[in-house]
């Protein structure tokens, strides 16, 4: 699960073309917990016991395999071993990744599929593949898989200069459907600034300004999903989210707005 403070950089960076506080992350810091982290950044306990320490892991295609296709997880490439034990640290619940050897920022935390305890001598260590990697909330399979390889393999990530607002009937991360072609139907073009994408706040944003249709839209039904595309025509769905109004049965005439607040954005 990401946290507050990873969700919120990546949503401003796609959102608001806002870059990574001091640059993207070079190196991960892997450590262990003994109770859950919150998505808040804090809670949870981490081990401080004899011997343990976090591991730093480069983020790039040698540590992690990238994703290739959109909707797979991304796993670690390489054994990640933390040092032997010295002393008991006992249950280890949860998994975390820091932005710092000491102190510094999670980014995120999962729980492990079974409790291990580690005593003295002890190696923990997560063998190749051992970890999967996704997100959930709004964001299109394409986006997840962006947002992925740009956090744990150094990929490159440019923010494109407009986004294209879509609705349609119904969806889901893998694409719109129901989407209106009829009348002089077009996707609206959303300048991606900070101004149409205020920064984001406890792993979610809202749309700053209303979006209005242009010309008549031609009869359709109603318009409960709100879709934001990288392209006119076809491209790739970067996120799908169910209006707060949906916008009702249309006739040839209406010419639909999503107001200010009415489409927001979560990123877990």
């Amino acid at each position: 699960m990401l946290t507050y403070y990873t969700a919120n950089i990546l949503l401003n960076l796609a959102f608001g073309a806002t870059a990574w506080p001091g640059g993207q992350p070079g190196t991960l810091y892997f450590a262990l917990f003994t109770s859950a982290p919150t998505v808040d950044g804090f809670g949870g306990t981490e081990v401080s016991a004899g011997g343990y320490a976090r591991v730093a892991v480069t983020a790039d295609g040698t540590s992690f395999t990238a994703i290739s296709t959109p909707g797979d997880p991304l796993v670690n490439a390489i054994e990640i071993a933390f040092p032997q034990a010295t002393a008991v640290w006992g249950a280890v619940t949860y998994m975390g990744i820091y932005d710092a050897a000491s102190g510094g920022n999670l980014l995120l935390f999962q729980a492990l599929g079974s409790t291990k305890t580690v005593g003295i001598n002890d190696t923990p260590r997560f063998v190749a593949s051992a970890l999967s990697f996704d997100s959930s909330g709004n964001l299109g399979t394409y986006l997840q898989k962006q947002f992925l390889n740009y956090l744990f393999t150094g990929a490159s990530f440019t923010a494109i200069a407009n986004h294209f607002l879509a609705l349609g009937t119904g969806g889901s991360e893998a694409g719109l459907t129901g989407e209106q072609s009829g009348g002089s139907y077009a996707r609206k073009s959303i300048a991606n600034n900070t101004t149409n994408w205020p920064s984001a706040s406890s792993g979610s944003k809202s749309i700053g300004a209303s979006a209005t249709f242009a010309g008549s839209q031609g009869t359709a039904g109603t318009w409960s999903h709100a879709a934001i595309y990288d392209a006119a025509t076809t491209g790739n769905m970067l996120l799908l989210v169910p209006l707060t109004l949906p916008i009702g049965t249309t006739t040839a005439a209406d010419t639909p707005s999503v107001a200010s607040g009415d489409l927001t954005i979560t990123l877990r």
